[in-house]
């Protein structure tokens, strides 16, 4: 019964992450034998459908199972406190490497090694106190923007907002969603408090003998970091509803494409922007020449990964129409 089966998945995104699988399956069962006690073994689809509106609407029933009535959405609120806890991980470590890598540049001694050591639990909970806060914006957004949308509006949901959910997509992992932000919030707290790790790594590599093409201009370079920032926080906001979907959607397709071209497009202004770079000779010798040894080496990889992983997410979303419309006819 897959119009069972898209009601399960709709209640589900109102459930809390936690318990959602638990819930789910308790619902299929009690909703199956409710239809099999009123309607036998063999119901029709008018009597399915029936059953599915006296049962009542994804929100409702959900409701029956979250309590809580807070500024942030029950079905995110599991998501909310496991995000926290990874951006105070990602913090702790980005400031102890931040700290390492300081005993190895700077060479402190005696009480300034103290000082920097006790430096690092401050940063981590100043800096955590400003993530959280963001954090709980962006939730307090995506619960509204998110809140009785898609497939439950109250007064008005009916059931044929079920037909727009696809099963045939399959679960996206959540494993990666999980690395993706614990990376990338160590990479935004690198950037805006330790720009200078770039030159430190063109340093180290000159150190071994052999010459750079080219070294990153750093006035430049930080002039990028509200936008690098910007990128960041716009593929938090994807793995957050990644997770929440648990399956990528229609409009996380769009919204993962869009963001791919966001990231083009900023590959590209960087390596034609002369200034980013400078040369050895102070001559801009062009992408592909010898001068792209150095950073600019990875963006230019960067740009053809880039544009590889777009092309095949295009690829991908166009199958995936293509299934769904088979799956209706």
């Amino acid at each position: 019964m897959i119009l069972v089966d898209k009601y399960i998945y709709a209640i589900g995104q109102k459930l809390p992450l936690k318990s959602r699988n638990e819930i789910k399956t308790e619902l299929k069962s009690l909703l199956l034998d409710e239809i099999e006690a009123k309607y036998g073994e063999n119901p029709s689809e008018d009597n399915i459908k029936r059953a599915i509106t006296e049962f009542g609407t994804p929100g409702s029933v959900a409701k029956k199972y979250s309590n809580s009535s807070s500024v942030i959405g029950s079905g995110f609120t599991d998501l909310y406190y496991l995000i926290m806890k990874i951006i105070v991980g990602a913090l702790t470590i980005a400031f102890t490497t931040i700290f390492i890598v300081t005993l190895f540049t700077e060479n402190p001694a005696g009480l300034d090694i103290l000082k920097a050591l006790v430096q690092v639990p401050l940063r981590v909970f100043q800096a955590s106190l400003g993530g959280i806060g963001t954090l709980t914006i962006i939730f307090i957004i995506i619960s509204r923007l998110c809140s009785d949308k898609e497939i439950d509006i109250e007064s008005e949901w009916t059931i044929k907002e079920l037909e727009s959910i696809n099963l045939t997509q399959e679960q996206e992992s959540k494993i990666e969603s999980i690395i993706a932000l614990i990376l990338i919030p160590v990479f935004i707290a690198f950037v805006i408090l330790y720009p200078e790790f770039i030159q430190f790594l063109e340093n180290s590599f000159e150190k071994s003998g052999l010459t750079l093409g080219n070294k990153v201009n750093m006035d430049v370079f930080k002039s990028f970091i509200p936008l690098f920032v910007l990128q960041g926080l716009l593929q938090i906001v994807y793995q957050i509803m990644l997770l929440k979907k648990e399956i990528k959607t229609k409009a996380l397709y769009i919204f993962d494409a869009s963001l791919s071209v966001f990231d083009l497009l900023v590959t590209i202004t960087i390596l034609k922007l002369g200034t980013m770079f400078i040369y050895a000779g102070g001559v801009n010798n062009g992408i592909f020449s010898y001068s792209t040894i150095g950073f600019k080496i990875f963006i230019v990889i960067g740009l053809f990964t880039g544009i590889g992983e777009l092309l095949s997410k295009s690829i991908k979303y166009v199958k995936k129409e293509i299934e769904e419309k088979k799956s209706f006819m």
